[in-house]
């Protein structure tokens, strides 16, 4: 018999995806944050006034981290072109490129999720469903 997940627990908070999209549809790019403080393995941003100034921030005030949620524009879609290597690409790199060009990319704020960032999350996260 399968576990109930517990609340903290679930991919998104009700409403995270719907209010996502549609914030998102207005912006030229936007990226899911959230507050996890103490998360160096996370990508750590620094936001002003509910933009993102900085992705994979050494040391951003606040807590934020990106979570697994971002929409790309067609005017920050155009800097996953010159990235390095092949697909799939590092977005955070395409987010920061058009950042750095001038592209606002929103910040748009959601509840707890659930990563597996690590090798410890992957276990972790998982463990209900392998009893």
């Amino acid at each position: 018999e399968r576990q109930a997940a517990s609340p903290d627990r679930v991919r998104f908070a009700p409403g995270d995806l719907a209010r996502f999209v549609e914030q998102a549809r207005r912006t030229e790019g936007a990226v899911a944050v959230r507050r996890q403080p103490g998360r160096p393995d996370h990508t750590r941003i620094h936001l002003e006034d509910g933009r993102v100034v900085r992705m994979k921030a050494a040391d951003p005030p606040g807590g934020w981290t990106a979570a697994p949620l971002m929409w790309l524009g067609p005017r920050v879609a155009a800097y996953l072109d010159p990235l390095p290597g092949k697909p799939p690409y590092e977005l955070a790199d395409a987010f920061q490129l058009a950042i750095d060009a001038g592209v606002p990319v929103s910040a748009i704020q959601i509840g707890r999720t659930r990563d597996i960032t690590s090798p410890v999350d992957l276990v972790v996260e998982n463990f209900p469903y392998l009893a």
